[in-house]
C-alpha cells in the first residue's frame, strides 16, 4: 500500500513540476501561533520566513499550515510511514487543486481512510468528531473547499476561505462528486449535497442541490435523484444551516460580490412544502439577496402542480419588502415534448395543457420559466427522433414566450444510463446508447437564433454507469463548444 502511496505522490509531483520544500516549524512553538489570529496576522507572520523556491508565497503559506497541522497532531501518537505521507499528500492536494482545479482521485480515499482509522487520535489531539466527518466526506467528494476549511479551523481556529482569499490563491469551482453510498454514511443535515460556482452568458452562477426529504412524485422513468436523497423530512433549521453555510462559509467575498444567479434545488421540488419548508425557501431568498449585491436571477426547481398563486404572491411581495430588483425564474422537468412518451412512458404527469397553464400563472407574476428538456430519454428513441422531440418542444415554447411575452429557456440535458434505472438495463442489454455531444453541437448551431434560449446541462451527476455517460474521451472538443455556447 505505502509503495502505491508514494508512487500517486511522485506522479503528482511530476505532473506539477514543482519542488515542494518542507518547511522547518521551530516557529510553531510560540505560544501566540496557537491563539486565534487572523488572516492579516498569519501574513505576518509569513513575511518573516524565507519562501521556498519555485512556490508562490500563497502556496508556500498552505505549505506551512499543514506542517502546522502535522506538529499540531501526530504529538499524540506514533508517526509511522503512512502518517507521514498522509500529511505531506494535504500540502500537494493543495498544490495540485490550484491548478487542475481537482483533488487527485488516486489520494482521495486514501486520505478519507486515513481520518477515519485516526479518529481517536484526532479527536484527542482536540479536532471536534464533526469535523472529522466533514473531513472525510470532503476527501470522499473531492471537495477541496470543505477540506481546506476544516484544517485550517483545526489549525489556525478561522475560516480558511478567507486565508486562501487574502493570500491571492484561486478556489475551486468544480461540480462535486457523490455517491448514494458515501451519503448514506457521511451526509449532515446541515450540510447541502451538492454545490458548485460556473458561469453562463449572464456571468456567475452558484448552484446549491439541498439534503432534504426526497421527491414524493417518484414516478419518472430513469430518475436515479431520489437515492441522493434522505428518507424522512429534514428540520426547517437544518436547512437553514445549509444555505448559510455555503453562502457564508464556503464562498469568498470577491464571490459572493460578483455573482449574478442563484439556482435552488432538492433533486425534487422545492416548493413542495412536505419536502422542503417554506420558511427555509423564504430565507434563502432572502440571504442570497441580502449577500449578493450584483443579483440578478434566482432560480428554483419544483414541479407545477405545487406551485401557487400564494407562493408567486409571497415572492413578490418579498422582492418589493426587500427592495431589489432580482428576477424570479421557475424551472420546470418537461423532459419530453411527445405527451405520449413524456406521460405514458416517462411518467412525467403534465400535459402541454398544464404547461400553458403554468405560464399564464408566471406571467401575472412577472416570473420567468426554464424548461427542463432531456434528449434521447428513452430506449424507444432513435437519435432521429429525439432531436425532431426537442425541434418541436423549441415550436412550442417559441409560440407561447412570444404571445405572453415570457421570457423562456430550454434547459437542454443529454441523457445516460443511471446506475439502477431501466436505462441501465436497456444500456446493459446494448438497446439504448447515449447521444454524441458532436451532434448536440450541430443541432444548437442551427437553433442558436430563436425567442427561447437553449442553455446545456453538461454533467452526469456522478450517477452514470460505467460507459453510460455522454461524456466520453472522444467527446472533449464538442464539450468545450457547447460550455463555450452556455456563455453567450
Amino acid at each position: 500500500m505505502n509503495n502505491s502511496l508514494n508512487a500517486s505522490i511522485q506522479q503528482v509531483l511530476d505532473q506539477l513540476g514543482i519542488e515542494l520544500q518542507i518547511i522547518s516549524v521551530n516557529c510553531l512553538s510560540h505560544k501566540e501561533f496557537w491563539a486565534p489570529i487572523d488572516a492579516k496576522a498569519l501574513q505576518s507572520l509569513m513575511a518573516h520566513r524565507e519562501a521556498p523556491k519555485r512556490v508562490s508565497s500563497a502556496e508556500t503559506f498552505l505549505a506551512l499550515c499543514f506542517d502546522a497541522f502535522e506538529t499540531k497532531i501526530i504529538k499524540h501518537w506514533d508517526v509511522d510511514e503512512l502518517d507521514s505521507i498522509i500529511l505531506y499528500a494535504f500540502k500537494l492536494i493543495i498544490l495540485e487543486s490550484q491548478i487542475a482545479n481537482k483533488m487527485p482521485i488516486s489520494l482521495s480515499p486514501i486520505i478519507a481512510q486515513w481520518f477515519s482509522h485516526k479518529r481517536d487520535h484526532l479527536v484527542t489531539a482536540g479536532l471536534k468528531p464533526k469535523m472529522i466527518d466533514a473531513a472525510i466526506a470532503a476527501a470522499l467528494t473531492y471537495n477541496i473547499r470543505e477540506l481546506v476549511d476544516v484544517v485550517c479551523q483545526a489549525v489556525f481556529f478561522t475560516s480558511g476561505i478567507n486565508i486562501l482569499e487574502n493570500l491571492n490563491l484561486t478556489l475551486p469551482k468544480r461540480y462535486l462528486e457523490t455517491r448514494p453510498d458515501i451519503i448514506k454514511d457521511h451526509q449532515e443535515d446541515s450540510r447541502p449535497l451538492q454545490y458548485w460556482l460556473e458561469s453562463d452568458g449572464s456571468g456567475p452562477l452558484l448552484f446549491i442541490v439541498y439534503y432534504s426529504g426526497r421527491c414524493t412524485y417518484l414516478k419518472c422513468f430513469g430518475c436515479a435523484l431520489p437515492s441522493l436523497s434522505s428518507v424522512k423530512a429534514i428540520a426547517p433549521n437544518r436547512l437553514f444551516e445549509q444555505t448559510d453555510h455555503v453562502l457564508e462559509r464556503l464562498l469568498s467575498q470577491q464571490e459572493r460580490e460578483s455573482l449574478k444567479s442563484v439556482f435552488l434545488s432538492n433533486n425534487g421540488s422545492i416548493f413542495d412544502k412536505t419536502t422542503f419548508s417554506p420558511t427555509a425557501l423564504h430565507h434563502a431568498i432572502v440571504r442570497s439577496i441580502a449577500l449578493f449585491p450584483k443579483l440578478e436571477k434566482i432560480v428554483m426547481e419544483t414541479r407545477a402542480e405545487f406551485v401557487t398563486a400564494e407562493d408567486l404572491a409571497h415572492l413578490k411581495q418579498l422582492k418589493k419588502d426587500m427592495n431589489s430588483k432580482v428576477r424570479f425564474e421557475m424551472a420546470l422537468g418537461v423532459e419530453v415534448f411527445n405527451e405520449r412518451i413524456r406521460n405514458k412512458v416517462a411518467k412525467k404527469g403534465l400535459s402541454n395543457k398544464g404547461i400553458e397553464r403554468f405560464i399564464a400563472l408566471l406571467g401575472q407574476y412577472d416570473i420567468d420559466l426554464r424548461c427542463y428538456f432531456m434528449l434521447k430519454p428513452h430506449p424507444s428513441m432513435s437519435d432521429m427522433a429525439a432531436y425532431q422531440d426537442v425541434r418541436e418542444g423549441l415550436d412550442f415554447l417559441d409560440d407561447i414566450g412570444v404571445s405572453t411575452n415570457t421570457r423562456i429557456t430550454m434547459h437542454l440535458n443529454p441523457t445516460y444510463a443511471a446506475i439502477g434505472t431501466d436505462l441501465e438495463a436497456a444500456f446493459l442489454a446494448n438497446e439504448y446508447r447515449p447521444p454524441q455531444l458532436s451532434d448536440l453541437e450541430t443541432f444548437v448551431e442551427k437553433n442558436k437564433n430563436r425567442h427561447t434560449r437553449i442553455h446545456l446541462g453538461l454533467n452526469d451527476e456522478g450517477l452514470a454507469i460505467e460507459g453510460g455517460s455522454f461524456l466520453r474521451e472522444d467527446s472533449s472538443s464538442a464539450l468545450s463548444e457547447l460550455r463555450r455556447h452556455n456563455m453567450i
